[in-house]
């Protein structure tokens, strides 16, 4: 199989090997509410993550719930994670935070 470290296919196959029985579904997904980006029971995503400037820390966690990578403001990442916290210069969470995610939406049944 070909494919590069930053692409779905190389994610799907990991979840694949990792959750044997279990079907992978992926699909096309674009939000420009951030606050979508909750935890939910086998639910992930992958793709471009943008933040802007209002959000000063953006926090990724993955499935188990472990913080895997902070970003600062108005900045963008390619990433696998299950959940995004955008906070404020004091930590606190943002009820309107600015950005965009376009990529996939990932669910394990």
């Amino acid at each position: 199989m070909n494919y590069t470290l930053d692409s779905i296919t190389h994610v799907k196959s990991i979840l694949e090997q990792n959750y044997k029985g279990k079907d992978v579904e992926v699909t096309p997904y674009l939000t420009e509410d951030i606050l979508n980006l909750v935890a939910l029971p086998n639910r992930s995503f992958f793709g471009v993550l943008t933040v802007a400037t209002n959000v000063v820390k953006g926090v990724l966690k993955n499935s188990a719930n472990t913080e895997i990578l902070t970003i600062s403001e108005n900045s963008q990442v390619i990433e696998h994670f299950s959940s995004l916290a955008c906070l404020d210069a004091t930590d606190a969470p943002l009820v309107t935070p600015l950005g965009q995610f376009r990529g996939f939406e990932i669910i394990i049944n």
